[in-house]
């Protein structure tokens, strides 16, 4: 869900523009700029809420979030992202009716680095949740 922005449900940035055309999707993933988010988990719940507050179908759709830009100071970015995975699974079964992530992948679209896994893990989804 990259290019979502906080009041998007009210029609804010492209608002429901955007998230209508999020509902053709299958499986939503939030991607969040691990280099520059302060509490990537906070982004991730914002961003969820956007989208819940749009559509409780569309939140309750399978999701899983991506950390981008783990290239950019890995030091740094990869312990956020570890923190974000822990902060997720303390967090299972209080999201509210929208869908609980089902991963967290840290990733550099840059460098193409975790694209591969992702694309393992979409295709497990997408037969689990959708095998037709």
């Amino acid at each position: 869900v990259p290019g979502l922005v906080e009041g998007a449900h009210r029609g804010e940035g492209l608002g429901h523009e955007f998230l209508r055309h999020l509902e053709r999707t299958k499986v939503l993933l939030y991607v969040i700029d691990a280099a520059q988010a302060e509490d990537p988990f906070s982004q991730f719940l914002a961003l969820q809420h956007e989208v819940s507050a749009f559509s409780y179908e569309m939140a309750s759709k399978p999701c899983g979030i991506i950390a981008n830009k783990c290239d950019l100071a890995p030091d740094k970015t990869l312990r956020k992202v570890d923190q974000l995975f822990h902060q997720v699974n303390a967090a299972q079964g209080t999201f509210g009716g929208a869908s609980a992530p089902i991963f967290v992948r840290a990733m550099s679209a840059r460098y193409g680095d975790g694209i591969s896994g992702l694309l393992q893990e979409l295709r497990r989804i997408l037969r689990e949740y959708h095998p037709d």
